[in-house]
């Protein structure tokens, strides 16, 4: 079964009243990713966060038409941030909006609070379909 490299939690970026997060989220699998980033999105609306931010190391085509294909668009660019493989690199991030601002943000809700509370199995399995059908594939199941 191929699984995600890694995934690193969201977490709120402090001194920001807009709550933004970070997340680091490497896949083997285009299908894998959009599967896991659907669940993801969805728990981070239930925590109340509004948008999720994408960091990608320029040039990775693959990487970014899998962001844009889940809605995520390009917000700016920081160029020959990153150090890579005997080489500098330009790293784009990209932003989508999970939910609507709210008039008066409130702090993030912790995930094990979400975890109890109806629809969590259903915000969980959200990307359920999308993985299932990588299995089919020949890409590993669950």
């Amino acid at each position: 079964m191929r699984m995600p490299r890694s995934i690193a939690p969201a977490r709120p970026i402090s001194g920001r009243s807009t709550r933004p997060c970070t997340s680091t989220v490497r896949f083997d699998a285009r299908e894998w990713g959009r599967g896991l980033y659907t669940s993801l999105f969805a728990i981070l609306a239930a925590q109340g966060f509004v948008n999720a931010y994408a960091g990608i190391t320029l040039p990775n085509d693959s990487s970014v038409a899998l962001h844009e294909s889940l809605g995520l668009r390009p917000v700016g660019v920081y160029r020959k941030i990153g150090y890579k493989a005997g080489a500098w690199h330009d790293v784009g991030w990209w932003q989508l909006t999970v939910k609507d601002p709210p008039a008066s943000p409130q702090p993030p809700v912790l995930l094990a609070d979400i975890q109890g509370q109806p629809g969590w199995d259903a915000m969980l399995s959200a990307g359920m379909p999308l993985i299932r059908a990588q299995g089919a594939r020949g890409h590993g199941s669950i």
